[in-house]
């Protein structure tokens, strides 16, 4: 990871060279660079990158994919840290990833993902189980019904009534993630060749 430090921390200044700070192949770079550091356990260097990358988006206009990818991945290294200013970044980026792509979209599951982690952390059970069983919904519709990212959802949903004591619920899930797990030939993560 040292090179891919190095490598980044390149192309960070040649397009600086290029490009005005604020510009998005920048900004960019920046948060490449930050999920670098993070990698790195350099996780100090990586927020406070983020979070100057951040406040650039925020000042210009045309950039909501953008700010969205860098809220989400912001709030997941202040989840790491049990920062609650994840939750709101959270919410934010699921507005404006909705405002993008709609509210059905595959690709907004790593948002819903990543808020109702963030709800479950916080013992908020019922708004984390709201965002669970949309994840699942939004899998199921988009997905083959074998797709390992119905089983995860499953499984997050499985694991959240199990924590709140819904032994029955989670049950079930576990049971319905353990079937695609075994169609896919997947019990240990990795598929067998």
């Amino acid at each position: 990871y040292s090179n891919a430090k190095d490598y980044h921390q390149q192309a960070l200044k040649m397009r600086l060279a290029i490009f005005d700070e604020n510009h998005p192949e920048v900004i960019s770079s920046e948060q490449n660079l930050a999920l670098v550091f993070d990698d790195l356990n350099e996780t100090t260097k990586a927020i406070n990158l983020l979070e100057q990358s951040m406040k650039k988006v925020q000042k210009s206009s045309g950039h909501s994919k953008l700010a969205s990818v860098m809220a989400v991945n912001l709030a997941r290294m202040y989840i790491d840290q049990g920062d609650n200013r994840a939750g709101p970044l959270l919410k934010q980026a699921l507005v404006d990833q909705q405002n993008l792509m709609g509210s059905t979209h595959p690709d907004l599951l790593p948002t819903i993902i990543g808020l109702a982690d963030f709800y479950r952390d916080q013992q908020q059970y019922f708004d984390a189980e709201v965002l669970l069983i949309r994840a699942v919904k939004i899998a199921e519709e988009y997905y083959p019904q074998n797709h390992p990212d119905i089983a995860n959802c499953l499984f997050k949903l499985a694991r959240l009534y199990q924590l709140n004591g819904e032994t029955a619920k989670a049950e079930h899930y576990y049971q319905k993630e353990l079937a695609i797990l075994i169609h896919n030939n997947d019990l240990d993560g990795q598929k067998s060749t």
